[in-house]
């Protein structure tokens, strides 16, 4: 099957970073209310939904990926394999696999979507690029978004992956949030993979495992060659999550965000993933080693506060609900009974973290008279020195309640220090 266990929890991870990072860059870019796209209320089959699809059907009489008709449901014994998909797809054209391919088939339907835009010569790729981006959009507002956005990443990382076809600063993306982040997030993986030597992947293969960290880093220079820093971004975090997913060679003793550019998406993926991370069971023991992981290499105040950040935006959820719940018996019973959400990035990474003798855990169950914030930053920052002489640690403070507050966790965090710390971590995006 395309999608292993591991790729449906990464693909989890994904959406739930994904999600934040977008209130996130929202709240940044302080400008005017987004263009919408009409949000139906409709009945799903195995796929997507049925009006969603039927919109584009005017298609069908100019681009040849699109139908006016198709069926609603198809025969039982149907597998989609490769072969079952093209057929559809020839068939009964995006719009018609839409509605009737299930959702977790999605990655590898969309790169036969890209196969195709490359190889007709009668398709409009832009105006295709954009029916599968409302076709995400509309998804990821009647179904969420696990998983969803393979309707359109397929796509982007195929095309990309190979050509130049595809341009970073697309006004398509313009349309609303949700088309910025799925576009420029799929660009990200394609670029990885464009410099590497697998680009010339199969259509039904899986996504080409990252060979090298020179792969991320030529990505990431492609990437900040978009005129908006809201592209940059979103390409960047795309590149990082391709490394993180399928990068199988990561040193944790010498982990390489602390070298690599923009490290705050860096970091932030890192976590994310708790058999890559440098939070590795010796430093969750040892209260010194956690409150010192961010300043234990030697890097710059930028990639200290990144750090900081990266860990704190994914893994304060977590504790939030770890610290809520203190009066359970054991840190495994808080894991199954704090309330967390199955299949979401707290409840996958519980055990993780909140094991016997973890510093995390067991400060989440002493932490009578602070919030939880103040506990999390406490735990991850050293202690300030005499008269607060320390900027880095007070960066790396600011750079913890920002995060936090990205959750909605401090409500109070001061505007001047907001502005301070986004110079801070992105100071080149």
């Amino acid at each position: 099957m395309f999608v292993s266990p591991h790729t449906q929890i990464c693909a989890t991870c994904y959406a739930v970073l994904i999600t934040t990072l977008m209130r996130f860059v929202t709240n940044l870019q302080r400008r005017g209310s987004q263009i919408s796209v009409e949000h139906y209320h409709d009945v799903f089959y195995s796929g997507g939904s049925l009006r969603a699809a039927q919109q584009l059907s005017s298609l069908a009489k100019s681009n040849p990926l699109f139908r006016s008709h198709f069926p609603v449901t198809l025969n039982s014994t149907t597998r989609f394999s490769c072969g079952d998909l093209f057929k559809i797809v020839d068939r009964y054209g995006i719009n018609g696999a839409y509605v009737l391919v299930p959702v977790k088939h999605w990655h590898k339907l969309s790169q036969i979507f890209g196969y195709k835009m490359m190889t007709l010569t009668d398709v409009n790729v832009t105006e295709t690029i954009a029916a599968l981006l409302f076709l995400t959009e509309q998804a990821t507002r009647q179904k969420g978004t696990t998983n969803v956005g393979g309707f359109v990443h397929g796509a982007l990382w195929y095309i990309a992956s190979r050509s130049s076809l595809l341009l970073l600063d697309s006004p398509l993306v313009l349309k609303s949030m949700t088309y910025l982040e799925n576009y420029e997030h799929g660009l990200g993986h394609g670029l990885v993979i464009r410099h590497g030597t697998h680009a010339a992947f199969p259509p039904c293969a899986s996504h080409p495992n990252i060979e090298s960290l020179q792969q991320v880093r030529d990505a990431i220079s492609a990437c900040r060659r978009a005129s908006r820093w809201e592209f940059r971004a979103f390409c960047s975090s795309g590149a990082y999550h391709a490394w993180l997913e399928y990068f199988h060679a990561i040193n944790t003793h010498k982990f390489p965000c602390w070298t690599m550019p923009m490290p705050t998406f860096c970091f932030t993926w890192a976590v994310a993933y708790p058999k890559f991370t440098f939070l590795d069971k010796y430093t969750l023991q040892s209260p010194g080693r956690l409150s010192s992981v961010c300043m234990d290499q030697p890097n710059s105040l930028t990639t200290a506060a990144a750090c900081v950040w990266g860990i704190t935006f994914v893994l304060l959820p977590l504790f939030h609900h770890v610290w809520f719940s203190s009066g359970l018996s054991s840190p495994q019973e808080t894991c199954t009974k704090a309330g967390l959400q199955a299949n979401t990035i707290p409840s996958i990474h519980c055990p993780a973290y909140f094991f016997s003798g973890s510093v995390m855990a067991s400060a989440a169950a002493r932490s009578q008279g602070l919030n939880s914030v103040d506990a999390w930053c406490s735990l991850l920052i050293p202690k300030l020195g005499k008269n607060n002489a320390n900027v880095n640690v007070v960066e790396q403070r600011l750079s913890c309640e920002h995060a936090a507050m990205l959750h909605g966790h401090a409500f109070r965090f001061p505007a001047s220090s907001a502005s301070t710390v986004e110079q801070i971590l992105f100071p080149h995006i």
